[in-house]
């Protein structure tokens, strides 16, 4: 793996400066302690988009189908009733928020929650006293 340091933007940013007087990119990477490669990507980037640093693509992957308000509004039906099946969570995610979505969605965001079936059937035992 080759070796590599974090340069700053700011640091990058000198460089276009430096490119009006020195021709070289080779010179300038040796100047400011550069990697060539470094140099030559920072000043392609300045001149493609008028910035070193590239702009950010933003998301990636698709939005979540549920945010934390429908996460928050999950979790007080299974404290309620520990042995609710995903069906009836589903059933009151729909009634209640007016959000439909997948059983396989509510389970990963009952496992974000940190809830397992083990968790809930503990809930269950409590609650029956046993």
């Amino acid at each position: 793996m080759p070796n590599s340091r974090y340069i700053h933007p700011e640091q990058k940013r000198l460089l276009p400066t430096i490119k009006q007087t020195v021709a070289n990119n080779k010179d300038i990477a040796t100047m400011t302690k550069m990697n060539v490669r470094t140099v030559r990507r920072a000043l392609k980037n300045h001149h493609k988009y008028g910035d070193v640093v590239p702009p950010k693509k933003g998301q990636v992957g698709r939005p979540r189908a549920m945010n934390g308000l429908d996460r928050f509004y999950l979790e007080a039906p299974v404290e309620a009733k520990p042995d609710s099946t995903l069906a009836e969570l589903q059933q009151g995610l729909y009634e209640g928020m007016g959000l439909a979505v997948d059983e396989a969605t509510i389970g990963r965001s009952l496992k974000c929650l940190n809830y397992s079936f083990k968790k809930v059937s503990t809930l269950i035992l409590h609650s029956c006293g046993l």
